[in-house]
């Protein structure tokens, strides 16, 4: 199957930058339309794994940067697939985010090979904290990559994982200033894992901003495999709720499809499971940013690309042409 982007995005993230910032400034007006349902509502309380730490205020003005204008329809993605990009295209993901990341050569190679299948590249190249010694971050690590920018295949660059575990909402913005100062290129976006949207939040800390959903669980009380939306809807509304009046973030859902295989307390859902979840993400949400999380992960038994996935993957594809003509 040919990947590509669904017909809102059509050819968009394949023509010249300056014709896709345009772009992208037209669609911003979607992302707040996009976004609305599920807001005016209550808010149920957090479950202890949302509420990972205390809500966090801002504590200083907003930085005036180069505005970033990420497209509310990104569409399907589909996380890690290291040297089986083509598979992931099959899948029908148009973008993804690619690891292990050092060098240039290394990274041209990936580039290209996503360019060759119709696909843009999240580039990570596993800087941790970013030497952060209570000062300043160090994204030196950027200026090496800057013969690549121009790159047709190049989406952005990660930058942290669940970074409000460590991290102070002025330190996030430091981060993104700093990005700034380097990738002065809007159109090339700032993720970060950043799992929730906190009280507080502001559009300087991340351009796609990645929260997790993560229901296929099994009951720890009985070992029965169970679908706990406590642990998705909440967070998806808090996240809304807090990035109304934002122009430059957009959030972007890490869908579930990996599990455990009696370590952890998360499974791998069924494929009528899978299909579920994404029909309440998309149809109940809004949300037009999705990453199928993941296709590898060392982390995991279990993933989207274990070769006994097939009923899973057939989800996956049907899915993403479902939703996004993918």
């Amino acid at each position: 199957m040919k990947s590509g982007n669904g017909p809102d995005t059509d050819g968009l993230f394949h023509r010249p930058r300056w014709v896709v910032a345009a772009g992208l400034v037209l669609l911003l007006g979607v992302l707040s339309a996009c976004s609305a349902t599920g807001r005016g509502q209550p808010v149920p309380p957090l479950s202890a794994d949302a509420a990972t730490t205390d809500a966090m205020t801002a504590v200083s003005p907003a930085m005036l940067l180069p505005t970033a204008t990420p497209s509310p329809g990104l569409g399907f993605g589909i996380d890690y697939c290291g040297d089986d990009l083509a598979a992931c295209a099959e899948l029908g993901a148009s973008w993804s985010r690619h690891t292990g990341v050092t060098t240039v050569a290394q990274a041209r190679r990936a580039l290209d090979e996503a360019e060759s299948l119709e696909m843009r590249l999240i580039l990570r190249m596993n800087q941790g904290d970013w030497g952060w010694n209570g000062r300043e971050f160090d994204l030196s690590i950027l200026e090496t990559m800057r013969p690549l920018f121009d790159h047709p295949a190049l989406l952005g660059f990660y930058g942290l994982h669940e970074p409000l575990e460590r991290f102070s909402l002025a330190e996030l913005r430091l981060f993104y200033r700093q990005y700034r100062q380097i990738v002065e290129d809007p159109t090339l976006l700032l993720w970060h894992d950043i799992m929730r949207i906190p009280d507080g939040f502001t559009d300087d800390i991340c351009d796609l901003c990645g929260v997790a959903t993560n229901p296929h669980v099994n009951d720890p009380a009985t070992g029965q495999p169970i679908n706990d939306w406590t642990r998705t809807d909440p967070r998806l509304i808090a996240a809304q709720r807090n990035l109304e009046g934002t122009t430059r973030s957009a959030l972007c859902v890490l869908v579930q499809v990996y599990g455990g295989d009696g370590r952890h307390i998360l499974r791998m859902p069924t494929p009528d499971e899978y299909r579920e979840n994404v029909r309440r993400i998309v149809a109940d949400h809004g949300v037009r940013c999705l990453a199928n999380y993941a296709y590898h992960h060392n982390a995991y038994e279990q993933t989207l690309g274990n070769p006994d996935q097939v009923a899973l993957q057939t989800a996956v594809r049907e899915t993403g042409q479902r939703y996004f003509g993918q």
